[in-house]
């Protein structure tokens, strides 16, 4: 086998790798990032007696920071399809959001949940394209 097929092949299977190592690091930055700001807005709802009907917007908040720093970490490293390296990772990250909202309202599934996959793959997008211009 002539040396540029084989160093073709070795490229193109640590590519893979390498995409999917990025992919896996963004989505654990994005989690950090969201339950971060999900335990200080708790902590300031309960210490302020602040009243329950605005935690859903500091909720949508919350999902769309964590996305778009989940966006920017992905495309930051790789500095190329910022937009589609920003979609793909919102995909796991919206799957473990909606996992934990689901377990975190004991199995009811409300319609205010959907609203966050909107959020988070645009919010995601975005932060890929960041990631990528700046």
């Amino acid at each position: 086998m002539p040396k540029s097929k084989r160093k073709r092949r070795e490229r193109t299977e640590s590519d893979g790798r390498t995409l999917l190592i990025n992919t896996a690091v963004s989505v654990c930055v994005g989690l950090a990032v969201f339950f971060a700001i999900i335990v200080v807005i708790s902590a300031i709802t309960v210490k302020a007696d602040s009243p329950s009907d605005k935690l859903p917007v500091f909720a949508y908040a919350a999902v769309g920071v964590g996305a778009l720093a989940c966006g920017f970490t992905a495309s930051k490293k790789q500095r190329k399809r910022g937009a589609l390296n920003g979609l793909v990772c919102s995909i796991p990250f919206v799957t473990i959001v909606l996992i934990t909202a689901l377990i975190a309202a004991s199995g009811e599934p409300e319609t205010a949940i959907i609203y966050n996959i909107p959020i988070a793959l645009a919010a995601s997008t975005a932060g890929g394209v960041l990631g990528v211009n700046v």
